[in-house]
């Protein structure tokens, strides 16, 4: 049965969407069964491994809105291969799923639609919007831990604050299950005075929240920018990286804590 990992922050730009993906992909380099749900309307998690679904190909919105109708579809059929990861597309579409998805219960629905297929995989992770909407909310509620990646910027530190909250509220009404694994620092810069205090400063608000930071740190890297240009994950156009190398000992780092 799959662990669940959801990649969460709701501060912008903290390379949260790239650690999704390239977390999966070093999963997936170390031989484990990888699924990732793009959540995010953006779908930068589907476009950064290079899928596109053609019109009529199912998504992750075409399944909850069967499931909202009593309707439910086999979730396997919209699952697409990208090299040595599956993808669940994210949609355009779910810009909308605050006002569209109201019914009781709703926080639960990603979770009815990952059931079948979590015996599939070791890991099933998954990308969220840099929001605490709809869409953040349903996947905290189908997930076993939480990684939060924050970049070594005072505000992006502000923001655990804020997600620490919203996890505690659904551990208490939707998912007791939820754990925080702990802080990603990423695009960390070193060779500037606050960048190195700002790294501290994410240990400090981590340790306050009563949660963990992740020994790796994912540095600074023009590498990173270009895969995500590209639509290709950095593990597979820059696999000798400092970054890529990075997310590989952080995939190590994550197994032991699964373990």
């Amino acid at each position: 049965m799959a662990t669940t990992i959801c990649f969460a922050n709701q501060k912008g730009g903290v390379a949260k969407t790239t650690s999704c993906v390239n977390t999966a992909f070093a999963l997936a380099e170390a031989g484990r069964r990888v699924l990732v749900v793009d959540m995010d309307p953006q779908t930068n998690a589907t476009q950064g491994l290079g899928v596109q679904t053609s019109e009529g190909h199912p998504t992750v919105i075409d399944l909850l809105r069967a499931l909202a109708k009593d309707r439910p579809e086999d979730p396997a059929a919209a699952v697409v291969a990208a090299g040595p990861v599956d993808v669940l597309p994210g949609s355009v579409e779910l810009f909308g799923s605050d006002s569209e998805f109201t019914d009781l219960g709703k926080e639960h629905m990603l979770s009815e639609v990952l059931a079948p297929l979590r015996a599939s995989y070791d890991y099933v992770l998954i990308d969220t919007p840099p929001n605490l909407g709809w869409n953040v909310v349903n996947a905290l509620t189908a997930t076993d831990l939480v990684v939060i990646p924050s970049s070594p910027t005072y505000w992006s530190n502000e923001a655990i604050v804020k997600l620490q909250r919203t996890i505690a509220t659904v551990r208490r009404y939707s998912n007791p299950r939820i754990e925080v694994a702990g802080v990603l620092v990423t695009d960390a810069e070193q060779r500037t005075t606050s960048a190195k205090a700002n790294i501290g400063l994410v240990q400090r608000i981590a340790d306050k929240c009563g949660i963990e930071a992740f020994d790796v740190v994912i540095p600074h890297a023009v590498a990173v920018r270009d895969s995500v240009d590209a639509g290709r994950p950095l593990l597979a156009r820059s696999p000798l990286s400092k970054p890529a190398i990075a997310y590989r000992m952080f995939a190590e780092e994550i197994e032991r804590k699964v373990a």
